[in-house]
């Protein structure tokens, strides 16, 4: 996943130094993109919040409204609360088409996905007002969860 998600390879690095900072990021990443793609194909059902930062889910929330991604918001139903709805939304923010043959995204489609969710989240905790809606199932966060991660 290092090299198909990160393209390592095409990076031109002087230091080695700077390729250790570079491999640290790749790797909470990689580990963000296999957590996901685990969860969706082995417990679907898992609740989103206990997988992805109140953040994150706020601001994939926001993009799904904004691009028209799930049709059950104009009939007024709450959203599902399921880990494999909430990636596939992610992954359609890049582009993918979830179909019969391919119904969840492959590590590239999920590792750009997520680098882009990272940014977004970032830009939305540094604006002086936040812009953003809860999704209505949504409760607080576990204490044991942290609120964010400084390393995404």
């Amino acid at each position: 996943m290092l090299k198909s998600g990160t393209r390592i390879q095409d990076r031109r690095l002087r230091t080695a130094e700077a390729l250790s900072k570079c491999l640290a990021f790749d790797a909470v990443t990689a580990w963000q993109v296999s957590s996901l793609a685990r969860y969706a194909r082995d417990a679907p059902q898992t609740p989103v919040g206990e997988v992805l930062i109140w953040d994150e889910i706020e601001v994939l929330w926001a993009l799904v409204r904004a691009d028209d991604l799930w049709s059950g918001a104009e009939q007024g139903r709450a959203p599902p609360s399921d880990i494999r709805t909430w990636m596939v939304w992610l992954a359609m923010t890049t582009g993918f088409l979830p179909s019969k043959r391919r119904p969840l995204p492959g590590d590239a489609v999920l590792w750009r996905a997520c680098a882009d969710l990272g940014h977004s989240v970032r830009y939305e905790q540094k604006r002086p007002e936040p812009t953003l809606i809860r999704p209505d199932f949504a409760e607080p966060p576990s204490a044991a969860r942290p609120q964010a991660m400084e390393s995404r």
